[in-house]
């Protein structure tokens, strides 16, 4: 039986990272998502809620979370129509293929003709896919900084046991988002953190995947440009502002940082499209999801070591892994595999690990010839050099 279900596991994992899932795969056309249709932000942006649903829909439904609800209860209620205030879904778990097809039935049934998803990325993935799966519009109000799920036009899809599968990618950009400041900014330094490690692996993604392909168009060369830019806010102000959340203090840094770690990297993403987007940071992500210990870690913080993983397998120098793993710990990254709970990927499970991280198929195309013994090998360095870092800085 345990040969059938990993058989069965196998097969999901390939229908969600196989090319035909990736909108925007590279060929001589490239079609590209970008943003929502509405992007509102700033401090008190909540306020426009009511009249951007007014205009999209007459039979709103809110999809939300936990934590992140209670911060913006009041505000998202108000943008119901009078007597709707219990058309309300409350959500909690991994998104699944099960689960988007689940609620998508039940967005039919009801008859609602918009999604307004609250809260962070593993509900927005849920309403978003659910709502794209329904064929209605869907408005996202993220409360954490934590990733970019609320303007990315895909779902990450987890499996019965929380490991990623893969994205399921959206054929158009959903309707519209509303970042308040005031709520991502003051989000905890931990999610922070996440969010802009998570950001920093568009800059390494993008910039390795395009000099392996060397393709150059416009978007691409925006792309670029975005790269740099991102790199150069967070390089002056990312440490200011994880000091700021710590501290409690809130700052018009903090939320400058907080939204810059959603809006660049969905910009970034989406005008490089999916071919020059995925490299290794994001394959070693999922592949450590295979673990039960990574499930105490957060997206970005398993997405900072896939990015140090990506530098040695591009051949950077161990001098620079290791400054850049001492800077991300400086904002919150644990250091090496036994911080962020997954040890056995270089022991009992590091077979399971490779093999899962060269199924990407974008992986295979910015590493090619790479072998599952040269994944482990730079896993096991990476760690090394990460724990380095950990006690140069202690």
């Amino acid at each position: 039986m345990g040969t059938s279900t990993d058989s069965n596991k196998l097969n999901s994992i390939l229908q969600f990272t196989s090319k035909a899932n990736r909108f925007g795969a590279l060929g001589p056309v490239i079609t590209r998502q970008i943003l929502p249709s509405t992007y509102v932000s700033g401090a008190g942006a909540l306020q426009n809620l009511p009249d951007i649903v007014s205009r999209l829909g007459e039979r709103p439904v809110v999809i939300h979370g936990d934590v992140g609800w209670q911060q913006v209860k009041d505000s998202v209620l108000t943008s119901l129509p009078e007597g709707a205030t219990d058309n309300l879904i409350h959500y909690h778990g991994y998104c699944t293929e099960v689960d988007i097809n689940r609620y998508a039935e039940k967005l039919s049934q009801a008859d609602y003709d918009l999604v307004i998803a609250v809260g962070g990325g593993k509900v927005l993935d849920l309403a978003k896919g659910a709502a794209f799966t329904a064929s209605i519009e869907c408005i996202t109000v993220p409360t954490s900084p934590a990733t970019c799920a609320c303007i990315a036009p895909l779902s990450v899809i987890y499996g019965d046991q929380n490991e990623v599968l893969g994205v399921l990618s959206f054929t158009h950009a959903f309707a519209a988002t509303i970042i308040d400041t005031d709520v991502i900014g003051a989000a905890p330094a931990r999610l922070l953190a996440s969010g802009i490690l998570d950001a920093l692996a568009k800059w390494h993604e993008v910039r390795l995947s395009q000099r392996q392909h060397g393709r150059l168009d416009a978007p691409i060369a925006a792309s670029l440009s975005l790269c740099d830019s991102m790199k150069a806010v967070f390089d002056e102000h990312a440490q200011t502002a994880i000091d700021d959340a710590k501290a409690g203090q809130t700052s018009e840094t903090r939320a400058f940082v907080a939204e810059s770690a959603i809006l660049f990297p969905g910009l970034m993403s989406g005008l490089a499209g999916n071919g020059t987007r995925i490299a290794a940071s994001h394959p070693v992500h999922d592949a450590l999801t295979l673990l039960e210990g990574a499930h105490q870690s957060l997206h970005g913080e398993l997405v900072g070591f896939g990015i140090l993983t990506e530098m040695v397998l591009d051949g950077r120098p161990d001098a620079e892994v290791q400054q850049t793993a001492q800077t991300f710990q400086a904002l919150g990254q644990p250091v090496g595999l036994a911080g962020l709970g997954v040890a056995e990927a270089l022991t009992t499970h590091a077979d399971k690990v490779a093999e899962r991280v060269l199924i990407d198929p974008f992986f295979q195309e910015v590493f090619a010839g790479v072998t599952a013994s040269e994944v482990r090998q730079a896993l096991a360095q990476t760690d090394a050099l990460a724990i380095a870092a950990g006690q140069v800085a202690s």
